[in-house]
């Protein structure tokens, strides 16, 4: 069975590269690069996990969180953030669908890896 996430990133050519490297692991990847418009896009797939990375949110992590809970999302799916330890640190008790944090810098097929391990557990 093919998984699907979904990936919020403002870079094009990044969603590209981890968009492949999701499929090597039969990881399907919707990308999107608008950060504050994607709610809507996420309740009508259900993927099984949302990946954002926390430079590209245009917000504050809390405000971030407090929007994603106003949907479906917060309460549907599990959430893989990347980011540094700091960022991670100070976003932890915002989000608590948080499963899995991946730390950057990291190459595409890493996270590629990572994110399949973290689905796993999911």
């Amino acid at each position: 069975m093919i998984k699907q996430v979904f990936w919020i990133d403002k870079e094009r050519f990044v969603c590209e590269l981890v968009s492949s490297a999701l499929k090597t692991k039969n990881i399907a990847c919707y990308t999107h690069q608008e950060p504050d418009n994607f709610q809507f896009l996420i309740e009508d797939m259900q993927p099984e996990a949302l990946v954002v990375d926390l430079a590209t949110i245009s917000e504050s992590p809390n405000d971030f969180f407090k929007s994603l809970a106003k949907g479906q999302v917060s309460s549907k799916t599990p959430l893989i953030v990347l980011g540094s330890n700091e960022e991670y640190e100070s976003i932890k008790a915002f989000g608590p669908n948080i499963r899995g944090h991946i730390t950057k810098p990291i190459s595409p097929m890493d996270i590629g890896d990572q994110i399949s391990v973290i689905l796993k557990k999911i």
